[in-house]
């Protein structure tokens, strides 16, 4: 039995980069607790984080009486199950925290995690614990330097990236990535030692449970465990099949009723609308992934004999990245490959990456502590980076920051004036913080994965009209704005449509045609069809002559009003 102290003398050095790893990606959080312009408003600076957030919020007030995946509001179904959110808020009932300072905490305990995760598996995989030391670091700090670009720009202390480390936005590519390494490193044991019954139908859980919170993490792991199982079976070889049955069997339990649930959910008429504009694309259109055939290149020309056994799992892996990419030639239907690219393929390069350039420092470098200077000089390189990256994303939302604590005082008034959830029109920045920040709904949120395009368009239009738009110049100010009302309306799908910029002026056009009936109807009846009962607007608007409206809070900025 191997002792605490020994492992903790052994990979010392592994404990504290997990614990450095945490600490960087937590940093700019913590700074600005002492912020003097600080009101209670978190910067949360990563892409969609204030929506996720929102949607993790919400979870707290969910029916869960018929299950633990309540169906979308007016709904039969469930369009995304959203595993990690309904974990967050189970969390934040649990420790009694809210669940934005959950998320807070996340950012050191997730990163941690991921590292010690990836830690053990590279160990397991090498032996070698400069490798295990240094391929989390460069996961979960260095995916931008694939770029050479960036490798010159972290001298002018400058990245690419414009939002802060990946790995600490949830819930993904944080917490699908707690699924994807125990996946993948459960699927190389069973592949390479073999499992007991116990540990195999904890694989099935993992890979299967992966499905719940990200439907690309389970894609790779399916199709990594469906290779192998059609490999052993191709070859006749029942003892390896034998070992991979409680997996599988495991695995389809637990995926089936999400697919029982799509049924129900392609029977509904807003299902096309909704899932094209959360990124489903019909194409049979081949993607090649130019990284995951360098990855490919890498593990054929370059691999260390050393690790021989090892490329043989990774070419498992880079051929069910390239199934996935490229599903669409069976299905008709592509799912935003550009999740592929950032959250699998390049975190697995860099480890590939790593292994090839350990190996060959190793090798040609041979007095040991030069080559030990080297991997302390690589593995600074990779913190700096992340500081960098940190900082200069601090610096970039920091703006955002100041806006963001004006609004604390309404959020503060909602709760305390309203025990009861009420539906409130807001400006979108305000609307995803009553979301994250309130127990009310906030009805401007585009995002929402069930919304009738019916839904959307009126709210755009009551938006349009709050501003002052009149029918008389809603044709020059949406022409101005057409990205912005494309996006609303149909959220990425024409992003990833390419030649579509005529059918995007005969939507704009269709939109403009509703807009003119939309302006003649009496703006009580706007509302109650998008039923509002709680209306924010500048202190500027003039709302105050509408019998049905009635004013509960003003400040030097916004004024309230509640709808009678």
């Amino acid at each position: 039995m191997v002792s605490i102290n020994s492992i903790l003398k052994a990979h010392w050095v592994g404990i504290v980069l997990a614990i450095s790893a945490g600490v960087i990606s937590i940093a700019p959080q913590i700074y600005l607790l002492h912020d003097p312009n600080y009101r209670g408003i978190q910067m949360l600076g990563t892409d969609a984080e204030y929506f996720y957030m929102g949607q993790a919020n919400r979870a707290l007030y969910e029916d869960y009486s018929k299950g633990p995946f309540p169906n979308d509001p007016g709904k039969s179904y469930y369009l995304t199950p959203k595993l990690g959110e309904r974990m967050l808020a189970l969390l934040s009932k649990v420790f009694g925290l809210s669940v934005i300072d959950l998320n807070v905490v996340l950012k050191f305990v997730g990163p941690v995690l991921l590292f010690g995760i990836l830690y053990g598996w590279i160990f397991e995989l090498s032996s070698s614990r400069s490798l295990a030391s240094l391929s989390p670091l460069f996961v979960i700090f260095g995916i931008n330097l694939l770029n050479p670009r960036d490798l010159l720009n972290l001298r002018l202390l400058h990245t690419s990236l414009d939002s802060f480390l990946p790995y600490t936005r949830p819930f993904s590519p944080l917490i699908s990535s707690l699924f994807l390494f125990p996946g993948l490193w459960g699927i190389h044991r069973l592949v390479s030692k073999g499992l007991s019954l116990r540990s195999s139908i904890a694989l099935g859980l993992i890979t299967g449970f992966s499905l719940y919170e990200y439907v690309y993490t389970w894609t790779i792991l399916t199709v990594v465990l469906g290779l192998y199982f059609l490999y052993f079976f191709i070859l006749r070889d029942k003892t390896k099949i034998k070992s991979f049955i409680p997996s599988l069997l495991t695995h389809g339990v637990i995926s089936l009723p999400v697919f029982l649930n799509s049924f129900k959910a392609r029977l509904d008429p807003d299902y096309i609308y909704t899932t094209a504009r959360h990124g489903l694309v019909h194409t049979r259109t081949p993607i090649l992934g130019s990284f995951v055939i360098l990855g490919f290149l890498a593990l054929l020309f370059l691999w260390p004999k050393k690790f021989r056994d090892i490329r043989h799992f990774f070419l498992f892996v880079f051929l069910a990245l390239i199934i996935v990419l490229n599903q669409q030639i069976i299905t008709g239907f592509t799912i935003q490959p550009g999740h592929y690219h950032w959250f699998y393929v390049k975190p697995l390069c860099v480890i590939v990456v790593g292994f090839i350039v350990i190996y060959w420092i190793e090798k040609i470098v041979s007095i040991r502590k030069w080559a030990t200077l080297l991997f302390v000089s690589i593995g600074l390189v990779l913190l700096f980076n992340g500081i960098v990256i940190q900082t200069n994303s601090y610096k970039a939302n920091y703006h955002t920051f100041i806006k963001n604590q004006n609004y604390a005082p309404l959020l503060y008034f909602f709760d305390d004036s309203y025990p009861q959830e009420k539906n409130i029109w807001a400006n979108y920045d305000l609307s995803v913080l009553i979301e994250s920040y309130t127990h009310h709904s906030a009805l401007n949120i585009f995002d929402y994965y069930s919304k009738s395009e019916t839904e959307r368009r009126n709210g755009i239009f009551l938006e349009y009209r709050l501003r002052g738009v009149s029918d008389k110049n809603i044709t020059e100010i949406a022409t101005q704005e057409k990205d912005y009302i494309i996006s609303s309306l149909f959220g990425v799908y024409y992003r990833d449509l390419p030649g579509s910029d005529k059918i995007q002026d005969l939507e704009l056009q269709k939109f403009i045609q509703g807009y003119f009936a939309f302006v003649k109807a009496p703006l009580q009846q706007a509302m109650k069809g998008l039923n509002i009962d709680l209306i924010v607007v500048d202190k500027n608007s003039n709302l105050e002559e509408l019998s049905f409206l009635q004013k509960v809070y003003k400040d030097d900025r916004f004024i309230i009003y509640q709808s009678l």
